[in-house]
């Protein structure tokens, strides 16, 4: 299973895309570490995502990815994620 902070990285280069993700189901669901991660970074985690049936822990719990936005304008990736746990 994909480690959502094994995904982020803590750099600020020219290029990259903030990422955070939204837990849904979870009493606070803005609760996690933000990062940054590259355009090539966002494409591994897609296939990693559709060869894990779209499953990711975070700190340890499971999640399910169920949608994925990007602004394109702003440079944010958010994931929106339910708990599985």
């Amino acid at each position: 299973m994909i480690e959502y902070l094994d995904v982020i990285s803590h750099s600020t280069e020219q290029d990259a895309y903030e990422i955070r993700a939204y837990l849904s189901n979870h009493s606070n669901p803005n609760n996690l570490a933000k990062g940054w991660i590259s355009l090539e970074g966002m494409y591994s985690l897609f296939v990693q995502l559709r060869n894990e049936n779209n499953q990711m822990s975070f700190d340890s719990y499971p999640g399910k990815v169920s949608k994925i936005e990007i602004d394109m304008n702003r440079k944010r990736v958010l994931l929106r994620v339910n708990l599985t746990e």
